[in-house]
């Protein structure tokens, strides 16, 4: 947790830049959230001009749309700080204005989330993230040790 999903134009993005914009994500996640890297998984989709519109219309080619969904718990301001890191990371690396980043930022109840073959526990029942990790097999957290 948490899951990006970031939509854009085909071609708007180099694979260069998907790189930078995931380590915008799990770096802004990790500092406001202090959750470990292992838990943000970042989902790149490039959608055909025909099948983005903004009030019937098709939609700018620059328009970048970014969902987030996350473990409820987390208060208003520090949403408001990661909303606006995110957005002003993203409209750099893509060489786009700040308005041009349209970010949903979704809290799902713990319950509903399951990663690494467990469910999440509620945020305020997880000071840090050792009780998950110590959970999960030595092959897998061998595996999370090398992304964090």
């Amino acid at each position: 947790m948490p899951t990006f999903n970031c939509f854009t134009a085909p071609g708007k993005l180099a694979p260069a830049q998907k790189k930078e914009i995931a380590r915008v994500f799990t770096d802004v996640y990790r500092e406001e959230f202090g959750l470990a890297r292992y838990f943000t998984q970042v989902i790149f989709y490039e959608i055909a001009e025909e099948d983005r519109y903004i009030g019937g219309e098709p939609a700018p080619s620059d328009v970048v749309w970014i969902r987030c969904d996350v473990r409820e718990g987390r208060n208003e301001d520090m949403k408001s700080r990661l909303l606006h890191r995110v957005q002003k990371g993203v409209a750099k690396v893509a060489k786009v204005p700040e308005e041009d980043i349209w970010f949903y930022l979704c809290d799902l109840p713990s319950m509903n989330i399951m990663e690494w073959g467990h469910n999440m526990p509620p945020l305020r029942a997880m000071p840090d993230d050792d009780a998950v990790f110590t959970s999960l097999s030595a092959p897998l957290q061998k595996t999370l040790r090398a992304l964090a």
